[in-house]
């Protein structure tokens, strides 16, 4: 029996696993499916896209999209401790102030800004990344050449413009939540982390979830919790819990034959997201460089 059960070693999961273990006192058990973040590549920032479609990514595909002529979008999702920070290209870019306006009290910008900046300061911080392709600086000069507004800090108040971004890399490596917060966090004796842990219920007892049932090499286990059961299992696998769980919208788990536990119809609303699409640039013989002229 563990005070804390966590669902997902990935950014929130290990933020909060670090914070919930400062106390002695707290014993917490933190499940990831996915394997250690050993994987020699997660270090290397050019090599992140050789990570996707391997063991340490979910590889997910979204369903087919009316708008993209009916193409589905791969997904990447990190399956590993640090999660998406470990397979992802390391810009840091927060989300638009002007977005979380409409989000309950205590989470809008002005709110959780001191927060980033603690992070920053300190377990996660940012860099400049250090090997810019000089297209990049190109491109930031030529769109102010065209009126946009230079930006120093992409993540503050006034965001609309262009700039560098800042990457999470320290001294040229990547930089993982886990590198921040989980790996310093492990050295505590109250912290129990389970990789291969693949959690497949949350259990209810009286509507209180009283831990979560998980597979770990072809075996069912059950990690009690005697305080809280912390679901940070990502922006699909959190939803996706919750509904095999019984605890989403009524009439959808109707459909799927899950009986309910408690009805809640925001759960698998509301994902927002960003299409991933790359550049090649590339120097064709042949073929001259365009001029800058009209």
């Amino acid at each position: 029996m563990h005070d804390y059960v966590i669902v997902g070693a990935g950014s929130a999961g290990c933020v909060l696993a670090a914070r919930l273990t400062e106390d002695p006192d707290l014993s917490v058990l933190l499940l990831e499916a996915g394997p250690s973040d050993r994987n020699p590549k997660i270090r290397i920032p050019a090599a992140f896209s050789q990570l996707f479609q391997t063991d340490v990514d979910w590889a997910l595909r979204t369903a087919p999209q009316e708008h993209l002529d009916g193409r589905e979008v791969f997904f990447p999702l990190g399956r590993t401790l640090g999660g998406s920070s470990s397979i992802n290209a390391m810009m840091v870019l927060r989300g638009h102030p002007a977005d979380q306006g409409s989000w309950p009290a205590g989470w809008s910008f002005a709110e959780v800004e001191q927060y980033y900046v603690r992070s920053s300061a300190g377990p996660f911080p940012l860099a400049e990344a250090r090997d810019r392709s000089p297209l990049t600086a190109s491109f930031v000069e030529a769109t102010v050449a065209e009126g946009l507004v230079r930006r120093a800090d992409l993540n503050g108040l006034e965001t609309e413009g262009v700039g560098f971004v800042p990457v999470s890399q320290h001294r040229g490596r990547r930089f993982s939540v886990a590198n921040g917060y989980l790996h310093p966090a492990r050295r505590r004796p109250n912290l129990t982390v389970v990789t291969g842990a693949h959690a497949t219920r949350v259990r209810l007892s009286g509507g209180r979830a009283t831990g979560v049932q998980y597979l770990l090499g072809g075996s069912e286990e059950l990690a009690p919790a005697e305080r809280e059961t912390i679901v940070c299992a990502g922006a699909i696998g959190s939803p996706q819990l919750l509904l095999r769980s019984g605890i989403g919208p009524a009439a959808e788990l109707a459909d799927t034959g899950v009986p309910l536990a408690h009805d809640l119809p925001g759960v698998g609303k509301g994902l927002r997201d960003h299409l991933a699409n790359g550049l090649i640039a590339a120097t064709v013989p042949g073929i001259e460089a365009i001029s800058g002229e009209r």
